[in-house]
Parts: structure tokens; C-alpha cells; sequence
């Protein structure tokens, strides 16, 4: 069985994929497999994944990789959850296909979470890439997730001298390594009938690690607190370099990356951020920062009142699933006991 698995998900990622496989394949840490899930691209992406590697000089990557071929979009977070089941490992590794992987990626990672059993995830220092120019540059994308007193959580890109690893609130979902052992015990059960996705007994429970409902955007925000609130921890590890492209601007304030995204984007965001209010946001954290958070949360509802009429349609897809996320919460509140939240106060900023 390999030590970590790399799960890979594509969607119309033909200009990406050259860069991003050539990296896997570059890795000094060998005992991985690689899952590929294409969510039914309309490029040429799965063609160029097969004559990738069916080149005789990626043999060994050809050897450890399995390519799946979704007939719809299942979106990130699904996709995900997919891939998780379908793997045994001991480490799972998330890979965004808009990525370049330093060479001792993989190692660097892995060697920290083996030393650190009380770690559930660990990501590197990802720097930007222009993709137009094929340009590596020394601009941070995100050295993990910062969590504000409202409850905003945010990338943290303020760059310093870091040599040693590093504790943060949670790791982006850019290119994050989890401890599988960790995922076991923050997964929550579906609460719907949607075990065909699995393939399993529909009367069986199925557990998600990933919110399924999110779909897209949010789920790696979602999955970072859930696991502050358990106990575990999350960690910068410097050594581990990598490279993204990110289309928002990195220093824009929140109004104009707003402006800047497209309503698809700002639909789901808005809408998840909603989901993880309701699942995750335990009483004794909103009492305490309730200052804080509503106006916050009034400032962003009037924002989109006036400037981003569409992204309203989030709140009745909000409605629809409140009693879902409902049931979600009390799973979680159980499973985090009285004291979870205590977990989370520490880290608000």
C-alpha cells in the first residue's frame, strides 16, 4: 500500500495539466499512487493525460496512476470524497490541477507529518505562477488560513524570513496533505440518500469528508475548522515549495476581488460561507464575538443587496438545505464535546 495518495481533479485543464504532471513525476518521495478524476472536461484534457502517460519515459508515473472519467461535473468537494474512498494510504494529498510542485514537495511533507502525530494536515509555502508568461514568482499565493474575530477566514500572505515549521488555523485547499487517520474521525454522515454516489447500500450511512453540499468553493474552510474543533492542528511546513495560479489578485481589497469574480464564483462563495456559519459557529464563540460578526455579516448580505442582486439566489439554496446543515451542526457539536469551541477562540484574530 503507498504511503500517500495523490488525488488530482480535473476540469478543463488542458493548459495546466503539462506543468502539473511533470511535477508529480519530478518528486525525490517515490511511494505514492496518483488518482486523476476528470469531471467531464470539454477540452482536450483526457487526451493529454492518456498520450501523457502512455510516453515511455513516464512509465513509473503510468505504473502507479488510475484515470477516472466522471459523465458530469461532481465538483471539487464531491470529487474529493470520491477519491478519498477509493484510496488506502496513509496520507492524502489534494492537488489542484493550476499547480507546480517543487521536486521535495511530497518529502518534505510527509517527513513532517510523521514526526508529528498530532498534525492532521500540513501544506507548503505556494508562491504564485503566471501561467501567460511561465513565470515562478516570489509573490505569495498562501502559507495557510488566518480566521478573524468576524469569522471572515482569509489566506495568510504576509511574507516573513520562516525557516521551521509553523502552526496555522488551517491549510488552503490549494495543496494540502492530510493525515488519513484524522479524516476517519471528522467525517460526517451525508444525511441524505446518497450512498449510490459510493456505490454502496442506499440504507447504509455514508460519511463525507469534504461538504458535498458546498460542491465548490469554501470546503477546505469548512474542513480546517472542523478539525480545529476536534484537536488537531495544522501546520506551515517551509520547506515544501510550490507554485499556483490564482486569477483574483492577491493584495485586492474584498470589494474589488468581488467585483473582479465571476457570479459563479461569488454565489457558492457567498452561499458556503453561509453553510459553515450554520454547521460550525458554536454559542458560546458567538456570544462572545457577536460584535464582530454580525455587522460583518449585515455589511455583506446589504453589499450584495445592492451591487450583486444575483448572488441573492444563494439564499434561497440556503433556505432549502438550512434543515440539512441543521443536522450537520448537531453532528458536529456532539462530536466536538462542551470544550470544542475553546479550540477555535484562540485562534481569532
Amino acid at each position: 500500500m503507498p504511503r500517500v495518495s495523490i488525488n488530482l481533479i480535473v476540469y478543463n485543464g488542458e493548459k495546466y495539466l503539462p506543468f502539473a504532471l511533470s511535477s508529480i513525476a519530478n518528486q525525490t518521495f517515490r511511494d505514492f499512487s496518483v488518482l486523476i478524476i476528470d469531471n467531464h472536461s470539454h477540452d482536450e484534457s483526457i487526451a493529454f493525460i492518456e498520450q501523457f502517460l502512455e510516453d515511455p519515459s513516464h512509465k513509473e508515473l503510468s505504473s502507479v496512476t488510475t484515470l477516472i472519467k466522471n459523465r458530469k461535473n461532481d465538483g471539487f468537494a464531491p470529487a474529493h470524497n470520491h477519491a478519498i474512498h477509493w484510496s488506502r494510504s496513509d496520507y492524502v494529498f489534494m492537488m489542484n490541477q493550476d499547480v507546480i510542485l517543487g521536486d521535495r514537495y511530497l518529502e518534505e511533507l510527509t517527513n513532517f507529518l510523521d514526526a508529528r502525530k498530532d498534525a492532521a494536515a500540513a501544506s507548503g509555502m505556494i508562491f504564485r505562477w503566471d501561467l501567460t508568461t511561465n513565470c515562478k514568482t516570489d509573490s505569495i499565493d498562501t502559507l495557510g488560513l488566518v480566521l478573524t474575530n468576524s469569522h471572515k477566514v482569509v489566506e495568510w500572505r504576509d511574507y516573513e524570513d520562516i525557516k521551521e515549521p509553523r502552526e496555522v488555523f488551517g491549510v488552503s485547499g490549494a495543496l494540502p496533505m492530510y493525515r488519513r487517520s484524522a479524516l476517519e474521525v471528522v467525517k460526517t454522515p451525508m444525511f441524505q440518500e446518497s450512498s449510490k454516489l459510493y456505490g454502496e447500500n442506499r440504507q447504509a450511512t455514508v460519511y463525507e469528508y469534504f461538504d458535498t453540499d458546498f460542491f465548490i468553493y469554501k470546503e477546505d474552510v469548512d474542513l480546517a475548522y472542523r478539525l480545529r474543533l476536534l484537536g488537531w492542528s495544522a501546520y506551515l511546513v517551509p520547506g515544501a515549495i510550490a507554485w499556483h495560479d490564482r486569477t483574483a489578485a492577491a493584495k485586492m481589497g474584498t470589494i474589488p476581488n468581488r467585483r473582479k469574480k465571476s457570479s459563479f464564483v461569488n454565489f457558492y462563495s457567498y452561499r458556503n460561507h453561509l453553510y459553515f456559519l450554520i454547521k460550525n459557529l458554536q454559542f458560546p464563540i458567538f456570544i462572545r464575538h457577536a460584535h464582530r460578526i454580525i455587522p460583518y455579516e449585515l455589511a455583506k448580505f446589504f453589499y450584495v443587496l445592492f451591487f450583486e442582486p444575483r448572488t441573492l439566489r444563494a439564499l434561497p439554496d440556503f433556505a432549502k438545505n438550512l434543515r440539512k446543515m441543521l443536522k450537520k451542526r448537531l453532528f458536529i457539536k456532539k462530536q466536538s464535546g462542551k470544550d470544542g469551541w475553546k479550540n477555535i477562540e484562540k485562534w481569532l484574530r
